[in-house]
């Protein structure tokens, strides 16, 4: 059975251009926002963290509480007691800390209590330069 001309190598083309499209995207996607999930430098580092919690005060001051009600993945990356370890980059890191600094504020948030932070100090690699990365809900325009 002979095949219609013309229809097979656009299809192709189509399958194969869409693949690089994918491939660019994610690329760029891991450098803009500096999460290297699914991007290129998925697995050419290693970040290395500690985390703080803070209730944010009405007069800015803060208050520190521990962590609550995390289990599984979640206490693998965003427990407040030890030192973590991941492939994972600053935007992911960042993204974790909103979604449970949001649940935090949803369930316990004191009266006093205008918002929540996270205090990420981090490195990049074992020999790399320890930095802070301050993440809060909600997030304060600077």
């Amino acid at each position: 059975m002979k095949r219609p001309a013309g229809l097979a190598r656009p299809l192709g083309n189509a399958v194969v251009l869409g693949f690089l499209a994918l491939q660019l995207g994610l690329g760029l996607r891991s450098l803009l926002l500096e999460d290297a999930r699914l991007g290129w430098g998925m697995f050419c580092y290693q970040t290395n963290y500690t985390v703080a919690y803070e209730w944010v005060l009405a007069d800015g001051t803060t208050l520190p509480f521990p962590a609550r009600d995390l289990g599984g993945r979640s206490l693998k990356y965003l427990a407040d007691d030890y030192a973590h370890r991941t492939r994972y980059g600053r935007g992911a890191i960042r993204g974790w800390m909103e979604s449970y600094l949001g649940y935090l504020l949803a369930r316990y948030r004191p009266g006093a209590a205008v918002g929540a932070r996270a205090v990420v100090t981090y490195r990049i690699n074992k020999l790399g330069e320890w930095r802070t990365l301050v993440v809060q809900v909600p997030e304060v325009a600077s």
